[in-house]
């Protein structure tokens, strides 16, 4: 019997959302103004910072199964900073506060500095509406990361 391999991990799918929210971050560095689009695009980075948590939660959980717990805790309090800034940001976005924006987005700098980009890959089709997908999300999802 030959072994099952995962193309899609939750390691995978960390990676190309951190990725693209390095992509957001420097594209909102460029911007001069918070405007319609930057929102969509903090909105699209909250979205990936929910997608790292899961993923997060997912190969922890899969280390606990295997007896790692220690493994599974520090990995866990390697990565807490996403739920942290993800409410943070969706804070400011349901309060419209717009001048609070660009120095929160600034505080993740460091988590993605080490992510290398070498040209833009994401088009405009990928954080269009974000901002309206993420206020139809239940609120308990939300509040649960």
């Amino acid at each position: 019997m030959s072994r099952v391999i995962n193309l899609d991990s939750a390691a995978k799918r960390r990676n190309q959302c951190r990725r693209t929210v390095a992509e957001m971050l420097r594209r909102l560095g460029q911007k001069s103004v918070v405007d319609k689009e930057a929102l969509d695009m903090v909105a699209l980075i909250v979205l990936c910072l929910h997608e790292i948590g899961e993923g997060i939660e997912q190969s922890a959980t899969a280390w606990e199964q295997r007896g790692y717990w220690f493994k599974a805790e520090a990995l866990r309090q390697r990565w807490n900073w996403t739920h942290r800034c993800a409410a943070q940001l969706v804070c400011l976005l349901e309060e419209d506060a717009a001048e609070q924006i660009p120095a929160a987005v600034a505080t993740l700098l460091p988590h993605f500095g080490d992510v290398r980009l070498n040209r833009y890959v994401r088009g405009p089709h990928l954080w269009r509406d974000c901002f309206r997908r993420l206020k139809q999300l239940p609120q308990t999802k939300m509040a649960a990361n």
